[in-house]
């Protein structure tokens, strides 16, 4: 069977439509059905139509347009890591000049070095000899100063095409955004969100009188104030599925009289807790106090009218109209509305100063934790061998590199000054000499228990990175944030800045010696920490700080993407394969239904990988070659889960990727300071020599020297340039996201209002990629905990009509359903 020329993605096709739209809570606790979970599955998953059957989507063929049909974010997301991968690409392929450069320099002896790719790093230019005069030394300038600018203009080029490249991805993305518009078309679109309601007594038949006004209504439904404890009746839900479970059982003839009257009993003692909590449980859940309605008008031009009315009215200094008003006295407030699925139902009811509280103990919170991990990740990357440096061995130990074999016997005895002659010989030359092997064995020992260590320090790193993940997560959800592309922008910060600073600054941090800043050491911590051995980036921090930073950056590469690929993935087909022992058909359904895809983490991961390689790519150039690998590992394997294991996602908006974009300058203006710092390093790149003591040494250069220099006062004019970026990119976003609400109106006023097109028109293509109402029973998430909630306030409250499974109020309720 060949594919159509124009594969379009769709969740369901019309028969399942029909049976999956019908599905009701008593259902789920039928007996599993292996066909039903399946059918489950198709309707919940990505899925192409082709001839009227669904398969799965092509890998390589399926277009980044066709996953936007599923949400602008899904489709961003990708359309970033593509337009990230290619920038790293030219910026790899002109890091190749400075990689050559460094690795012309033989600057590290053999032994120095901890892992071949040292030799590519600043570390391995030139270096200049201990034993030469001043005047000597003086005359090697020229080439130290030609090699410098070389680097430098490689790195002008690859930092400003990745500034350019990031403002000309927010262009590309605000054309994705309004193309998207304009082809998908979601419930949104013709719907608005009104408060300002009394909180009882009144009916959706008043709200569609009112607002009849404007045009036809489709649809109001109302968001009810629940107290705060609409998730807990996950567990309610969750005893009655056993409940009904343990019933089926029982008819059977199986003994399970003591399972089901303790199970019984965790239900009422539940009700009874709930009852105690709930100031409203006399009342059914549709005469809940109300929060706000929201309206589907059928037509985008009624939607207008209404949202243009309700703003005037709101903003004009003369009378309120009594035509806008409810009942003629509740002044209404009407807005734009975000999609069904977007919206996290439990959070509507709690108001801004609320939220800010949650918000101050959320980050307090926050802090606690990340402050912990800090130590803990400190501690770790505090390892320190005890081997002695480079510059050690010539100036302490007065160790000669060029002595035969026989004579360093007899003049290194100690392991320290063994070690020391070792690290200057040829790594090749080594492993060749028997006889050199078995006196340089504590120097390979040393050697590969010190790369062993910083292998797992690096993976440690990542654990770390990866519980900070949960707990921001929780966090931000603890927040009651209103919508999930809100809550996901703020995982998405947090779990970034955390897992930037233990990746890539807490390393920088605890080798540093601030002890050259006059008041440091007089701070309560100074003489705990930044007391390390490094106060420049010199030839030693790179071959010692520097390695761990590109062992943990190749490791990204593959992690956890690759965890993902090959651990979860295989699990969930072995769950819908080898797995057949469940007691349910709502277990069934949700075994052969894949995860959540976390879109946040993900983002969060992108930044800290593009962050962490430009923060040090100035002075370790191989850091924009992982990058690059990383986006093109990530993309793909993404784009696999995505097709293949993760469930349907909600349709996120594009706020997430415009925060991501805005954010993006700054690695840039980050990586201009860096470099402006380790191009101004006089271990690498002298200025002036001076003799003491019979031994040569370079004049050290202060702060003030590297900024008035060429090099600094380049890397200062990228800096502002990046933050000018930023800040375009910021304002383009703000000024984008206030005149997106009205995406559609351009069609409205082009088109002959006869020949528009109305929501029963749209609402097959609706159905299709997301939820096309407002009720709460047809989310999946909530479906369940409304459906135990009706049930437990019937047995608290007898005098309630019992809801019933195949009532209208269970089915995904719409006036255009036929």
């Amino acid at each position: 069977m060949e594919e159509v020329e124009s594969i379009k993605l769709v969740d369901r096709n019309m028969k399942q439509r029909g049976t999956l739209s019908a599905l009701k809570f008593e259902d789920y606790a039928l007996p599993p059905d292996i066909d039903k979970a399946k059918e489950f599955r198709e309707a919940h998953m990505i899925r192409v139509e082709v001839d009227g059957e669904l398969h799965e989507a092509s890998i390589c063929k399926t277009k980044l347009s066709q996953l936007g049909e599923y949400g602008i974010g899904l489709q961003l997301y990708f359309l970033s890591i593509k337009q990230i991968g290619i920038m790293f690409l030219f910026m790899s392929f002109i890091s190749i000049w400075p990689m050559y450069e460094n690795y012309l320099g033989n600057g590290l002896p053999d032994g120095v070095k901890r892992q071949d790719w040292d030799s590519l790093t600043l570390a391995n230019q030139y270096t200049y000899d201990y034993t030469l005069s001043e005047t000597q030394a003086e005359n090697q300038l020229h080439s130290y100063k030609n090699s410098k600018i070389r680097l430098l203009i490689a790195d002008i080029l690859y930092s400003m095409i990745f500034i350019f490249s990031v403002i000309s991805m927010h262009m590309v993305s605000r054309e994705k955004i309004q193309s998207n518009s304009q082809k998908n078309v979601t419930a949104a679109d013709y719907a608005v969100e009104v408060t300002g309601f009394p909180c009882e007594n009144f009916k959706p038949e008043e709200v569609t009188e009112l607002f009849s006004q404007f045009g036809d209504i489709v649809e109001v439904r109302f968001a009810y104030k629940y107290n705060g404890i609409l998730k807990n009746y996950k567990q309610r839900a969750d005893l009655l599925m056993e409940l009904r479970y343990l019933e089926r059982l029982n008819l059977t003839g199986a003994n399970v009289e003591y399972k089901l009257a303790t199970v019984k009993k965790e239900i009422k003692r539940f009700d009874e807790e709930i009852k105690t909590r709930q100031a409203n449980m006399a009342k059914s859940h549709d005469e809940l106090p109300v929060i706000k309605a929201f309206i589907i008008f059928a037509r985008l031009s009624d939607r207008l009218n209404c949202l243009t009315n309700y703003k005037h009215a709101s903003i004009s200094l003369s009378r309120y109209p009594n035509q806008l008003k409810f009942r003629n006295t509740f002044k209404l407030t009407v807005l734009p509305t975000s999609e069904p699925s977007n919206i996290n139902w439990e959070n509507l009811e709690y108001t801004s100063c609320k939220r800010l509280l949650r918000q101050f103990l959320a980050i307090f919170l926050a802090c606690i934790v990340f402050i912990s991990t800090i130590i803990v990740v400190y501690l770790m990357r505090s390892f320190d061998d005890g081997l002695p440096s480079n510059i050690k061995c010539i100036k302490t130990y007065q160790v000669d590199k060029n002595v035969s074999l026989n004579i360093a016997k007899i003049l290194y005895t100690t392991d320290d000054m063994k070690y020391c002659y070792c690290s200057l010989q040829s790594l090749k030359e080594i492993l060749a000499d028997t006889s050199l092997t078995n006196y340089c064995g504590y120097f390979l020992k040393k050697r590969s228990y010190g790369i062993t260590i910083r292998f797992f320090v690096s993976c440690g790193v990542i654990m770390i990175n990866f519980f900070l993940k949960l707990v921001f997560r929780g966090l931000s959800r603890f927040e009651r944030v209103d919508s999930k592309s809100k809550e996901q922008v703020k995982i998405m910060v947090r779990v970034f800045i955390a897992v930037f600073i233990n990746t890539s600054l807490i390393v920088l941090a605890v080798n540093a010696n601030f002890s050259s800043v006059g008041f440091f050491d007089k701070l309560p911590f100074g003489k705990y920490i930044f007391n390390s051995m490094f106060s420049d980036f010199t030839r030693e921090w790179y071959v010692q700080v520097g390695s761990t930073l590109t062992i943990t950056m190749i490791v990204s590469v593959f992690s956890p993407q690759i965890g993902n690929l090959l651990i979860f993935y295989p699990k969930g087909a072995c769950k819908r394969v080898c797995c057949r022992r469940y007691k349910t058909q709502r277990e069934i359904n949700i075994a052969f239904t894949g995860p959540d895809f976390d879109i946040a983490t993900r983002y969060s991961q992108i930044l800290n990988v593009v962050f962490s390689s430009m923060l040090y790519s100035g002075g370790i150039p191989l850091l924009n070659v992982t990058c690059c690998a990383t986006m093109l590992v990530l993309y793909w394997i993404d784009k696999i889960l995505v097709l293949r294991h993760y469930s349907k996602p909600p349709r996120f908006s594009q706020e997430l990727n415009d925060k991501f974009l805005a954010i993006l300058p700054l690695s840039a203006a980050l990586h201009s300071a860096f470099s402006l710092y380790m191009l101004g390093s006089e271990d690498i790149f002298p200025e002036h020599f001076y003799t003491q003591d019979g031994y040569l040494y370079s004049y050290k250069n202060t702060i003030y020297d590297r900024v008035v220099s060429i090099s600094g006062i380049i890397c200062l004019g990228i800096i502002i340039v990046s933050i000018c970026a930023y800040i375009y990119i910021s304002s383009s976003n703000w000024y984008f996201s206030c005149n997106f609400k009205k995406k559609n109106y351009s069609k409205v006023h082009a088109e002959n209002l006869e020949g528009e097109k109305t929501f029963y028109d749209e609402l097959e293509n609706i159905k299709q990629h997301g939820l096309h109402t407002y009720n709460i029973l047809s989310n999946q998430i909530y479906h369940d905990l409304i459906v135990s909630m009706k049930e437990s306030i019937h047995e608290m409250v007898p005098g309630i009509v019992k809801p019933r499974s195949n009532s209208k109020d269970y089915l995904v309720e719409c006036n255009t359903e036929n």
